[in-house]
């Protein structure tokens, strides 16, 4: 009869493909680790390293673009703000000074309702003299 091969239960571990390949760049040693200095030699340079340049100056040049934008957009916030506190002040200032007008204007009418019911009186008890 013909052999079967092991069953082993499914784990954690267990791959029904082949291993994916890798596709890790060739980096220069960390300081940690010590390299020779024939050790990279025989290995190919990979494919996508000759784009990584391009793709620099494209990451550079999105992250300035960016930055500029956020720069004209903080600069005309500041202006909106310094604009809004502007309005606030004027704004302020002219209430405080209609308040105080209104408020001597009550303070002179009061004083006018005040005398002419001190003339009313005089003239009620017959102290006042009317013109004629």
């Amino acid at each position: 009869m013909g052999s079967r091969p092991e069953q082993r239960p499914l784990g954690d571990s267990h791959r029904v493909d082949n291993p994916h390949p890798e596709f890790r760049m060739a980096r220069p040693p960390t300081a940690g680790k010590p390299q020779a200095d024939g050790d990279n030699d025989d290995r190919l340079p990979h494919p996508l390293e000759a784009l990584l340049p391009n793709h620099l100056h494209e990451l550079i040049g999105k992250l300035q673009a960016w930055s500029d934008v956020l720069d004209r957009r903080e600069a005309e916030l500041n202006s909106r703000v310094a604009l809004f506190e502007h309005r606030q002040r004027t704004y302020r200032m002219r209430e405080q000074s209609q308040s105080f007008v209104l408020e001597e204007q009550e303070r002179s009418l009061q004083r006018q309702h005040q005398a002419l019911r001190d003339d009313l009186r005089r003239l009620a008890v017959g102290n006042i003299q009317v013109p004629m």
